[in-house]
């Protein structure tokens, strides 16, 4: 619990941070630059979330000596390797989702700066938990956040960008600093290994990218697809509004979930089916019912919470919320069972069930947007997203112990 303590509290305020930056930004750029920031850090989420092979997960998990820093070689490789060609993929099926077409060669630029960045963070993170940094690793996240915030606030005056711009600053330089602290022993322990031993990690854990992979992409795109989708129909001002709500809800989510996995993952890896299982039922229940605690206090004050600290302008913003939170509630209480299924190495289960739930609340809140009530279709993709989670949280809590997990 220490360590949870230790991460999520610096979380806790890297996340106060963003959130108290983000009423100021509210006030100093319009909804149509947050449109802007949405379609870069939507695409560069899709694509961070799969470009390390997901590697860096098995980091804490692995054993064998050597491994963990083999695993993270493998991740950074591959996230730079594959960040360009999967970033251009991803606009090649989301075309019209730059909201300045005239723009596109700098969208792409944007893109790809944010995902190389997210993802390398990403593969530092987990080799900061496995290092057990946890003070580190939090003073890591309190400072991209003072970097971030403090960059976009100073270019409001300079460009209409300044979002963007500031994101990737901020990213950029704290990923210098973490880098320069932990790389140079990872490249001296990697000399004693031979190309072959690399492979042969690769190999060991193939199941990460095999299965792993497909399921952070679908993970990922749950939520980032729909504000591309919003965008390419060219309500600027209605994907800003989105934006804004879904950061004011996935902020503390974010925080929450990032915190729990590198202080929980190692430790339900290393333990046996019945005592995993035991803390998994124990966290779902617990996480359940403070989130419905958070869903009743946002619903009964969607009217006043985000207009009245970003300003009237964002009074739409605060009913999406209210209609997104019912989604985010079932992303808070799935997590145990989540890491249950990773830390078992279950990746194939997980991913059919991602697959499933994107697909039936894309469909749900395709049909609503198509036919032109986007209001809807955004009610519609929260409902669905909280009802088949719901089912497959009651799954694994409910999976016989004597026997092999199977869907």
């Amino acid at each position: 619990m220490r360590a949870f303590a230790v991460i999520f509290g610096g979380n806790s305020l890297a996340q106060l941070i963003t959130l108290i930056t983000l009423v100021v930004l509210g006030r100093l750029y319009p909804p149509e630059s947050f449109a802007y920031l949405a379609g870069v850090m939507s695409t560069a989420s899709i694509c961070a979330a799969v470009l390390h092979g997901r590697y860096q997960m098995a980091i804490p998990v692995a054993k064998a000596d050597g491994e963990p820093e083999i695993l993270f070689a493998i991740a950074a490789m591959l996230s730079i390797l594959l960040v360009l060609p999967f970033t251009a993929l991803v606009l090649a099926f989301t075309q019209h989702s730059s909201p300045t077409e005239e723009k596109l060669g700098l969208f792409l630029l944007a893109c790809t700066l944010v995902g190389l960045g997210a993802a390398l963070f990403d593969v530092s993170s987990y080799w900061l938990t496995y290092r057990e940094k946890f003070s580190v690793l939090s003073r890591t996240n309190i400072t991209r956040a003072l970097l971030v915030s403090a960059s976009q606030v100073a270019l409001a005056s300079i460009s209409s960008l300044g979002l963007v711009y500031g994101a990737i600053a901020g990213l950029w330089v704290t990923l210098v600093l973490v880098l320069s602290a932990t790389i140079r022993p990872i490249i001296n322990r990697l000399s004693a290994f031979a190309v072959s031993d690399i492979m042969g990690v690769a190999k060991k854990y193939r199941h990460y990218p095999l299965f792993g992979s497909p399921q952070g992409f679908l993970a990922a795109s749950s939520w980032n697809v729909l504000p591309l989708l919003l965008l390419g129909s060219g309500a600027l001002g209605l994907v800003g509004q989105y934006w804004v709500a879904y950061r004011v809800l996935i902020a503390p989510l974010a925080l929450f979930n990032a915190s729990y996995r590198q202080a929980t993952l190692k430790k339900i890896g290393w333990a046996d089916r019945r005592l995993a299982s035991k803390i998994v039922k124990l966290h779902t229940l617990v996480l359940a019912a403070v989130g419905l605690v958070a869903v009743a206090a946002f619903r009964q004050f969607e009217d006043f919470i985000i207009p009245s600290l970003m300003g009237s302008a964002w009074s739409q913003a605060g009913s999406i919320a209210a209609a997104l939170i019912v989604g985010v509630w079932a992303d808070l209480f799935k997590v145990p069972a989540i890491c249950f299924l990773q830390s078992k190495h279950k990746q194939k289960e997980l991913l059919i069930w991602e697959a499933s739930i994107v697909l039936l609340r894309y469909i749900g809140a395709l049909s609503c947007i198509w036919s032109g009530d986007m209001s809807l279709g955004i009610s519609m993709f929260a409902l669905i997203g909280f009802l088949g989670w719901a089912v497959f949280t009651l799954k694994v809590c409910s999976y016989d112990l004597g026997r092999e997990i199977r869907c």
